[in-house]
């Protein structure tokens, strides 16, 4: 049985939302999307149980809001495990930098089409496959010196 990649998508487009919908129900993805159009209604959501195999967040250049919400995540016991995507409609620097100051897993550019959200949203299953997560778990434990074990 193939896993169910369980996404939180923060966007205030509406459009956005519906287009990744339409694309996982004509390409049959295994994804469950769940949307909330601001962090604080994904805060309501989260705080109620929602536990997503990653959260894809959309960020606005000059707006750096987001920093704070994804530093607040990734400092709770229960979602600080849990891969945040920031996308932009432009790949901005400076936000490239805060992303990687928060914790986040990385930023992209949002797709511009049917064909480029399917092939982000194949990416985010393999980033949510419980075997990848096991292997990449494994990888950073291969890395750490005995030294810092002690």
């Amino acid at each position: 049985m193939k896993h169910i990649c369980n996404i939180v998508l923060v966007d205030n487009d509406q459009d956005e939302a519906a287009l990744l919908n339409e694309v996982i129900g004509e390409k049959f993805l295994p994804v469950s999307l769940q949307h909330f159009s601001t962090r604080e209604e994904a805060d309501r959501g989260l705080e109620k149980g929602i536990l997503p195999d990653l959260i894809l967040l959309d960020v606005e250049p000059g707006n750096h809001e987001w920093v704070r919400w994804i530093s607040k995540l990734k400092k709770s016991d229960r979602l600080k495990s849990v891969p945040v995507i920031v996308y932009s409609t432009v790949y901005d620097w400076e936000i490239k930098e805060l992303v990687s100051s928060t914790g986040a897993l990385q930023m992209i550019r949002k797709p511009v089409d049917s064909v480029g959200f399917e092939n982000m949203l194949n990416e985010f299953c393999e980033i949510c496959n419980p075997d990848r997560i096991q292997e990449r778990e494994l990888a950073k434990y291969k890395h750490t010196s005995t030294a810092t074990l002690r």
